[in-house]
């Protein structure tokens, strides 16, 4: 999917690679994944890897609603909900402006 979206945009390239072989990478405007993890996994795993005002474009299913939730309790961030033209159930969330919640962050810092 990604491989063919990259046809219509300029000045991206698409890397795919497995988060478990992703050696250190200079921070990155883009990070996608499509049945990785749970959402509040997912942003564990994609913060670090975002430029500051980086996006996030993540695939995911009928439980999007419960994830959220769920990412609720650890982040903040502007969600865009994209519905997907190929699954009923299926929604690209657009994630921006990701941070930790206040009270997470400052428990990190202990």
């Amino acid at each position: 999917f990604f491989f063919q979206a990259e046809d219509g945009i300029r000045d991206y390239k698409v890397t795919g690679v497995q988060t478990c072989a992703l050696p250190i990478f200079a921070p990155a405007p883009l990070v996608t994944a499509r049945a990785l993890a749970s959402l509040p996994q997912l942003l564990t795993w994609a913060r670090p890897l975002l430029t500051p005002n980086g996006t996030c474009l993540f695939l995911k299913g009928a439980r999007v609603e419960d994830e959220l939730t769920a990412a609720a309790r650890e982040w903040q961030m502007s969600v865009v909900r994209i519905p997907s033209r190929i699954h009923p159930d299926g929604v690209i969330l657009q994630l921006s402006d990701i941070r930790r919640a206040p009270d997470q962050a400052q428990r990190r810092l202990c």
